[in-house]
């Protein structure tokens, strides 16, 4: 069945079955590492995490782009559209005689293997964070749509690990081929480096708390709109021809694409408050707490003023993914101990629910909710 050919109706609460055996079975495994203290079950949980996405089938438009590409990675016009990563990969894989299957697992691998190394670079709380890596569907999720740019997140957040924590032998040959890499995988993130270079000393500063709610409000009434036109006008020449594309057919729409709920607006706003007031009350967090609630506060901001855009909000992620990181934090650290527990599963059942309300999106190129039709290569012989 083609995805087109898919109606919205015949989405039913079984076709979400598949990710609720993932979470249990994922959550399960994190808990018997944690009582058992034996790491081999919650490697078998990232190993879990990774066989579910990595041998994904192509249930969305992206994924038969990519496997289009992929199997067409001779064609120079592609070539001139998509990132060398893309087709350095797809040439060696397809030398080696692999399908399309290989190129998604092999992205999957990259991209969980550097965010697992980043979480251990910069918190104690390691299975906490990857788990909410898991339940947060701009992230996990986002790799069965964007998938190349995930990757690049994952190298970026890796990256930026490797300049906070202590004696990293060769640090700046690393993080100069690192983001390098990250680039390769995306050009998107360009952006993120030019950012932080650009203002990396102002990053590092802190800030009043006004200063920050100012921002964010500012941020939340400046129509997306308006910052599309900014992009167009200084953006656009120096843009790679995919990215002048979307731009492009932005302009020509002169309507919403992709928009952000409310829900998600107040969520990321109400985040960058707490992480906020948790930084400035907390006196035993890392030297590192401030420049990453900048940076997190920043992705904010950005999703704030191109909430309207789907494609341009995504940009966001190099910037938010911060979140796994202070959720920990906020939820062992804050509050009373008699309360603690009532927090750290209310926090995480919410999670879980907005996991699921990831899965109902509803693609706008084929009008139906394409993470509904799950199926896996190791499962259905495709």
């Amino acid at each position: 069945m083609l995805l087109s050919d898919m109606n919205p109706a015949l989405a039913s609460p079984i076709h979400i079955l598949p990710y609720l055996i993932l979470l249990a079975i994922y959550t399960s495994l994190c808990m018997t590492s944690e009582l058992t203290q034996n790491r081999y079950f919650h490697a078998s949980a990232i190993g879990l995490a990774l066989v579910f996405a990595g041998f994904r089938n192509t249930i969305s438009p992206d994924m038969e782009r990519y496997r289009y590409f992929y199997e067409h990675y001779r064609s120079g016009d592609y070539q001139k559209l998509i990132e060398p990563s893309f087709v350095l990969i797809s040439t060696a894989l397809n030398h080696l005689g692999f399908d399309y299957h290989a190129l998604f697992f092999l992205y999957t691998f990259i991209t969980i293997g550097f965010i697992y190394c980043a979480i251990r670079n910069l918190t104690g709380y390691v299975k906490t964070s990857m788990l909410f890596y898991i339940l947060v569907p701009h992230l996990y999720l986002d790799l069965f749509i964007e998938m190349r740019q995930q990757c690049a997140v994952a190298i970026v957040f890796y990256t930026m690990s490797l300049l906070e924590v202590d004696k990293v032998k060769f640090r700046w040959l690393k993080v100069a081929l690192l983001a390098l890499a990250s680039i390769s995988f995306h050009y998107s993130a360009a952006g993120y480096w030019v950012i932080y270079i650009l203002f990396s000393k102002l990053i590092k500063r802190k800030y009043p708390s006004k200063l920050y709610g100012v921002a964010l409000l500012v941020s939340v009434l400046t129509p997306s709109s308006f910052i599309l036109y900014v992009a167009y006008i200084a953006l656009y020449p120096v843009m790679p021809p995919a990215y002048q594309g979307h731009i492009t057919d932005l302009m020509a729409l002169g309507a919403a694409s992709g928009e952000h709920s409310i829900t998600s607006i107040l969520i990321y706003n109400s985040l960058a408050l707490a992480f906020m007031f948790a930084v400035k009350a907390m006196k035993s967090l890392p030297k590192f707490s401030t420049e990453l609630l900048n940076i997190f506060i920043i992705g904010v901001i950005i999703l704030n003023i191109t909430r309207a855009y789907g494609d341009m909000a995504r940009f966001a992620d190099y910037f938010i993914i911060y979140e796994i990181i202070f959720l920990p934090f906020l939820l062992f650290r804050i509050g009373d101990l008699r309360l603690r527990p009532v927090m750290i599963y209310g926090v995480t059942l919410l999670y879980f629910v907005h996991f699921i309300h990831g899965l109902y999106y509803l693609n706008a190129e084929t009008g139906t909710y394409i993470f509904l039709h799950y199926t896996n290569a190791l499962l259905s012989g495709q």
